[in-house]
C-alpha cells in the first residue's frame, strides 16, 4: 500500500503555501465549512478515507459523540449515556481555531487502490465526514437543536489520491438551526404564534378552528392557509450585522390539471392569480432587529396565504397541493459562505439546508384543517441539498428578499 501525505483543514482555514525549497506534502487537503453563529464553543468530526477494499485511516466514531451521547440523534445530541466518550473524534478546539469551528489534521490517502472502479479518472479514495456534534463554551455540552446534513452514512467525496501532489477536498456544510421564534398572524386582530417555519390552516383541530385571514371573492374573511418563513444568517465571532436574504422557489398550487403559481415578489397586500377562476392570495415581508448581543441578527420574514374557500369552490371535485422550498443566504464583508448564482449553492462538495413543503389543500373538494410545525412532521421539513455523494440536487431558487427589496434570481425553468 502507498500512502501519501494528507493535509485537512476545515470552516474556512487554509494552509499557506510552502517557502521557496520547501517540501510540499503530498495527499489531500480536506476543507469543511463549519456553522459560526452565536451560542457554538466549539465543532466536532469524525472522519474515514477509504481505498477500493480498506478503510486507509479513521478518527472518531460515528455513533459515539465527543461527550458520550447517541451521535445518531437527527437534531444535535443532548442526552449523556453511561457509556465511553469519543477519545479520537477531531475537535476544533484542539486542532483548529475553537468556537469558529474551524480544524487542520494531517493523515494519509492510498494512492494504489481506486474506490470508484473508473479507470479514466485516476486512484480514487472516498472521504467521508460526520459531524460529532456542536458544542457550548467548555464543551460541557451539545448545544441541541440542529439538523445534521451528514446522517448516519456520513457526507462522501470520491477524491483523487496523486503521488507526489495535493488534491483538494472541499465540505461545504450550512446546518440548520431552530431560531427559536415566532410568528403572528394578523388581521386586525391576531391570535396565536408560531415557530420559525410552518404550514397552517387551523389554529387548532380538536377542537377545529380555522384560519380566517384573506378576504377573497366576497366581503368576508376566507379560510386561509398560511405558510411562516422567518430566518436570518445571524452574526458569527468576527462580523455583526451580516446582511440576511431570503430565497423563494416556485410556489405552486395543482388541482388536478389545473396548475396555479403564486408569487412571492408580488405587492405585500392582498393579490390573486391571473387564471379565469382565480385564486386569492397575500405576501407579508418585512425585517426584525433580532438582538445577536454585539448586532443585530437582521432577521427576515417572508410568509404568503392563500384562500383555502376559493379552491374549494373552484374545484368541488379535485384534491390541490401546495408544493415550494425556501432558504435563507448572507452577505458578509469578506464574501464568506455558500453563493447563490442563477438560485442554485455554488461550489464543489455544498450541502445546504432547505425547507420543504408538500401539504395537502383539499381531498376532493373538502378543506383540510392542519397545524405543521417545522420538523414535526412531513409536510413542513428540512431538506439538504447539494452536490454531495447520494444528495438530491437543490431546488432553483426563483425570488429573493434582502429585507429592502424582492428580485429575480434568474435561475433557469423560473417564471
Amino acid at each position: 500500500m502507498i500512502l501519501r501525505l494528507l493535509p485537512l483543514f476545515v470552516a474556512g482555514l487554509a494552509l499557506g503555501a510552502c517557502a521557496d525549497g520547501a517540501q510540499k506534502p503530498d495527499g489531500l487537503r480536506i476543507s469543511v465549512g463549519a456553522l459560526s453563529l452565536p451560542g457554538i464553543g466549539g465543532a466536532c468530526y469524525d472522519l474515514q478515507v477509504s481505498n477500493g477494499t480498506d478503510v486507509v485511516w479513521s478518527l472518531g466514531d460515528p455513533t459515539l459523540t465527543a461527550l458520550g451521547a447517541d451521535q445518531t440523534l437527527d437534531n444535535g445530541p443532548d442526552d449523556d449515556l453511561d457509556v465511553d466518550v469519543d477519545t479520537e473524534t477531531v475537535c476544533s478546539g484542539q486542532f483548529g481555531n475553537a468556537t469558529g469551528g474551524d480544524i487542520t489534521y494531517i493523515g494519509p490517502c492510498d494512492a494504489s487502490t481506486d474506490s470508484d472502479g473508473n479507470p479514466g479518472n485516476g486512484v480514487q479514495n472516498l472521504v467521508t465526514l460526520w459531524v460529532d456534534g456542536l458544542y457550548n463554551a467548555g464543551s460541557t455540552a451539545d448545544i441541541g437543536a440542529w439538523r445534521d446534513p451528514c446522517g448516519a452514512t456520513g457526507c462522501q467525496l470520491q477524491v483523487a489520491c496523486n503521488e507526489n501532489a495535493d488534491s483538494q477536498v472541499v465540505f461545504n456544510l450550512a446546518i440548520m438551526r431552530s431560531a427559536n421564534q415566532g410568528f403572528f398572524d394578523i388581521a386586525v386582530n391576531f391570535e396565536d404564534i408560531f415557530c420559525s417555519a410552518k404550514f397552517d390552516t387551523c389554529y387548532s383541530t380538536s377542537p377545529e378552528r380555522k384560519i380566517e385571514l384573506l378576504h377573497g371573492a366576497d366581503s368576508g374573511r376566507d379560510w386561509t392557509g398560511v405558510f411562516g418563513f422567518a430566518c436570518t444568517a445571524g452574526a458569527d465571532s468576527e462580523t455583526r450585522n451580516i446582511a440576511s436574504s431570503l430565497l423563494f422557489s416556485r410556489v405552486l398550487v395543482t388541482c388536478g390539471a389545473t396548475v396555479y403559481e403564486l408569487d412571492p415578489r408580488a405587492l405585500e397586500g392582498n393579490a390573486e392569480t391571473a387564471d379565469a377562476t382565480p385564486l386569492h392570495y397575500g405576501v407579508y415581508r418585512g425585517t426584525e432587529q433580532l438582538d445577536c448581543g454585539d448586532g443585530s441578527c437582521n432577521k427576515l420574514y417572508w410568509n404568503l396565504a392563500l384562500s383555502i374557500d376559493d379552491l374549494i369552490a373552484n374545484h368541488p371535485t379535485a384534491s390541490c397541493t401546495l408544493s415550494l422550498e425556501a432558504t435563507a443566504d448572507d452577505v458578509t464583508p469578506n464574501n464568506t459562505g455558500v453563493a447563490f448564482a442563477n438560485g442554485l449553492p455554488m461550489g464543489n462538495g455544498v450541502s445546504y439546508p432547505y425547507i420543504k413543503v408538500e401539504a395537502s389543500l383539499t381531498n376532493v373538494g373538502q378543506g383540510l384543517c392542519q397545524v405543521n410545525a417545522l420538523d414535526q412532521g412531513s409536510v413542513v421539513a428540512t431538506a439538504y441539498r447539494g452536490n454531495l455523494g447520494g444528495y438530491t440536487a437543490p431546488v432553483v431558487m426563483c425570488s429573493s428578499f434582502d429585507g429592502t427589496a424582492v428580485a429575480a434570481t434568474g435561475g433557469n425553468s423560473c417564471p
